[in-house]
């Protein structure tokens, strides 16, 4: 983002059993409605860089919070023996605010990101006033069926060890069991290294990757969807229009389980991590979720 326009700051939040980086872009002059933004496993928070740059053009003044979450690429693994499950995600996201001192936010998602969030709304339903879901798990959905077959060994640290080290190459990224579905365009290695890289060297990141694979817990997601009744704010759903993981049914099912749910445009273009794919069209879905929580 241009620094006559915004200002980036990086801090290491401690939580619960470490410390995440967290990215923050907040206006030069002035202050912004608090974003937090919440990515998927086997990825970082550098997944909404290119959305976050399209913002950059808005009129609209954001104050956009990316956190690394241990799921994927995080640069500094969680201390030995700590929990990585839903719950404890769910805490280290408002540890974060917490430590911003963010009161309420908007919440932005994709893929398992947005099975996290969907724990974090129900959970804490008075620090969010928005929510914006694309592509994401659904308790009927969860793990994706799609993927389902692979979390099994991919629990297994050879295995893991073996799939991290395909996506350091373009034909690896490109197999439809990694990334080939989820993302319709070319990913270059450089931009890979970014988003994922610290899988490709960090034993301790695979393992808390791992960790986090062995606690999905589809009971509980259907215990988080049973409380949506209770998140009266505005939730937006975004689904990628080619998507090819998670079926164009849930998102209306998804939409229409919360009082204040609904389907806005497809993402279009897009493999299921429409962040990458098409962050301007994201940046779009976010500020019109936004203009509806700041009209209310």
């Amino acid at each position: 983002m241009d620094s006559k326009r915004s200002t980036m700051t990086e801090q290491w939040v401690p939580v619960a059993g470490g410390e995440v980086r967290v990215r923050r872009f907040r206006p030069s002059a002035g202050s912004g409605t608090p974003v937090l933004l919440v990515h998927g496993a086997f990825l970082n928070g550098h997944l909404w860089d290119g959305m976050i740059e399209a913002l950059e053009a808005s009129s609209q003044q954001l104050d956009l919070i990316a956190a690394d979450l241990p799921i994927g690429a995080h640069l500094r693994p969680m201390n030995t023996g700590t929990e990585v499950t839903i719950p404890s995600l769910v805490a280290i996201l408002i540890g974060v605010l917490d430590a911003l001192g963010v009161n309420r936010a908007v919440v932005a998602a994709n893929d398992s990101g947005g099975a996290i969030t969907q724990h974090l709304i129900v959970a804490h339903p008075e620090r969010f006033s928005g929510v914006l879901l694309t592509s994401t798990e659904t308790a009927d959905n969860f793990p994706p069926r799609y993927f389902r077959f692979l979390f099994p060994p991919l629990r297994l640290r050879a295995v893991m060890w073996l799939t991290c080290q395909l996506l350091r190459t373009n034909l690896g990224r490109r197999l439809p069991f990694t990334f080939g579905h989820l993302i319709k365009r070319q990913l270059p290695t450089p931009e890979a290294r970014t988003l994922m890289g610290a899988l490709w060297s960090s034993r301790g990141a695979r393992s808390d990757l791992r960790l986090f694979l062995k606690g999905a817990d589809p009971a509980a997601m259907k215990r988080a969807e049973a409380k949506f009744d209770t998140f009266a704010s505005p939730v937006d759903v975004a689904w990628s229009a080619e998507d090819r993981i998670f079926p164009d049914l849930d998102a209306s099912l998804l939409a229409s389980s919360f009082p204040a749910g609904r389907r806005v445009a497809d993402i279009f273009d897009a493999g299921s991590v429409s962040p990458l794919d098409q962050p301007e069209q994201v940046a779009n879905r976010l500020l019109a979720l936004v203009e509806r929580t700041t009209s209310q």
